[in-house]
């Protein structure tokens, strides 16, 4: 019984099994989609008082993206830095021109 215990514990301490986590697929465009939805929401903001934790949440369910989904597609990008560097081109591309509309 105690044994039951300890692993019972052990299993509701560790959260997400290796498993569930590789189920997770990383989705590197709906990932960019997010950041974009983000960074402009923090540049929108002349108070500069946001809760970036909101902005991030309310630029993941704009996006139909799980907050799981997105540190999965950040561990991706992470060990794939070819993929993040040519992803991260045309992210910066499309957030200065975003930027120089906004700005007009």
């Amino acid at each position: 019984m105690k044994y039951i215990l300890i692993i019972a514990l052990l299993i509701v301490a560790c959260g997400q099994t290796d498993t569930e986590k590789a189920e997770i697929e990383p989705d590197t465009d709906k990932f960019f989609h997010v950041y974009k939805t983000f960074i402009l929401s923090v540049n929108s903001d002349s108070t500069e008082k946001y809760d970036r934790r909101a902005l991030l949440d309310s630029a993941l369910k704009q996006h139909d993206m799980s907050l799981a989904q997105f540190d999965t597609t950040m561990s991706f990008l992470e060990k794939n830095p070819k993929i993040f560097l040519e992803k991260m081109e045309g992210f910066d591309k499309e957030i200065r021109r975003e930027m120089n509309k906004r700005q007009q």
